[in-house]
């Protein structure tokens, strides 16, 4: 999976973002609540409520993330190494890569 510059930023750097061209990936995203855009919320807690979502499976499962289409989200990269009708083991590992 190639990576390209991020809307997010540390200090001075991008942060490299994977480009939705990856075979064998999906991407789960958890769209943020309103409110969470005015930083209201540490980031600690914005995390938790992300790992929430996936382990409820409170999520959406797409070809490319949705951070990138605008949505405000957390877009995760999986590997679709599990079969099609295991996705309670696909949210599983977006839980443990939010952690």
């Amino acid at each position: 999976m190639g990576v390209q510059a991020s809307p997010f930023v540390t200090r001075k750097h991008h942060i490299p973002d994977p480009r939705d061209d990856g075979e064998g990936y999906c991407w789960v995203s958890v769209i943020l609540l309103p409110e969470a855009k005015n930083g209201t919320h540490s980031d600690e807690a914005t995390m938790l409520f992300v790992i929430r979502r996936c382990k409820y499976g409170r999520t959406a499962m797409t070809h490319q993330p949705l951070h990138g289409l605008g949505d405000h989200c957390i877009s995760l990269p999986v590997k679709w190494n599990t079969p099609r009708q295991d996705l309670p083991t696909v949210r599983d590992q977006a839980a443990a890569l939010a952690t």
